[in-house]
């Protein structure tokens, strides 16, 4: 599947490190001015995400 993916015009590899910087779709919740957290939530990005909880 890579190999097709790859075929694609204009498609090209990721380094490891280009890899490890991509966050998703997740949202950067930091306040430019204060640089703390807006708000903390499961779709912020790190250091204001929340981690789900397991309910037994």
């Amino acid at each position: 599947m890579i190999k097709n993916i790859l075929n694609l015009e204009g498609a090209q590899e990721l380094t490891k490190n280009e890899q490890k910087s991509i966050k998703g779709s997740l949202k950067n919740c930091i306040d430019p001015n204060t640089n703390t957290c807006m708000y903390y939530s499961l779709s912020c990005a790190s250091p204001c995400r929340l981690e789900p909880i397991e309910i037994s």
